[in-house]
């Protein structure tokens, strides 16, 4: 479920681009539980762990709006229980 990566994760972000993440130390069982305590964000995690790779947002086909997806992900990143990085799409 935790990311085994932990490079960056102690530092803030530093531009509108790079996405905040928690310290080890900062993620709390609370927080972690009430990301996966919602369907949708269960079910991006249940994908992510079936799929074992890295995933862009947009492969998720979830029965709400862009900007729900958004706030799913960003639940999920500052939990601790994903890390999210910002790829620009090739012009």
């Amino acid at each position: 479920m935790f990311p085994t990566k932990w490079s960056r994760r102690d530092r803030p972000a530093v531009s509108s681009r790079d996405l905040p993440h928690p310290a080890c130390e900062e993620i709390r069982l609370e927080a972690v539980l009430h990301a996966l305590s919602d369907p949708m964000r269960l079910r991006i995690v249940r994908e992510l762990a079936a799929d074992g790779d890295e995933l862009s947002c947009s492969r998720f086909d979830l029965p709400v709006t862009k900007s729900t997806t958004t706030h799913h992900f960003r639940v999920l990143r500052e939990a601790g229980v994903l890390r999210q990085v910002y790829r620009a799409r090739p012009r």
